[in-house]
């Protein structure tokens, strides 16, 4: 049985959305965020809530829903950002629901909000990120024994190539700790 995509639509939130938003965020961030697995439940919970509420009251942030195109309500995933005129833009978080990955989704929600992500900063870093940013193939150097050992799953190295070479991780965004990871320029220093 093969999955069709559905016809999609694509709004800015609404209040309404706010409780799929975050549920679904903590959830998968909790799941998969590089940073916070080992962080013992009660502890991430309550805490990444707050940080939420931060990121998302800015004013600054935009956030974009995916939805099914002929009920607006059926939320498929959304993304949230900032757009920021005086540093580099800031990618917070893409979710889309299990059942609608590899639809193109998440790309048509990056195109909507114009983001160029060579030129943004991200704050969450999940495995879901590290298989969209990156290219992975086997070593070129390897023998064609090696690439079947590799195809077969019997050894798990590869090579990653970034898709963005400029996207930034900085953590210190989610609780506007992180300024920006741009080097000021001609700032001259006095010893």
């Amino acid at each position: 049985m093969s999955k069709e995509r559905p016809d999609i639509g694509i709004r800015e939130y609404k209040e309404s959305d706010i409780p799929f938003i975050y549920s679904n965020w903590l959830r998968d961030f909790k799941l998969n965020g590089m940073a916070v697995m080992k962080v013992r439940n009660n502890i991430f919970y309550l805490n990444h809530h707050k940080i939420l509420d931060e990121i998302i009251e800015r004013p600054t942030t935009k956030i974009l829903v995916a939805h099914v195109t002929e009920d607006p309500d059926v939320i498929l995933g959304f993304l949230a950002y900032e757009e920021r005129n005086d540093r580099k833009n800031i990618a917070h978080y893409c979710l889309i629901k299990e059942q609608f990955k590899r639809f193109g989704i998440a790309k048509e929600l990056l195109k909507k909000s114009e983001l160029d992500l060579n030129q943004c900063e991200f704050s969450h870093w999940t495995y879901d990120l590290d298989r969209t940013i990156y290219i992975v193939e086997p070593n070129p150097k390897w023998d064609h024994n090696r690439l079947k050992d590799m195809m077969e799953g019997r050894i798990k190295e590869v090579v990653y190539i970034p898709k963005y070479p400029d996207l930034t991780y900085n953590p210190y965004l989610i609780c506007n700790l992180g300024g920006s990871s741009e080097r000021p320029k001609n700032k001259s220093s006095s010893v």
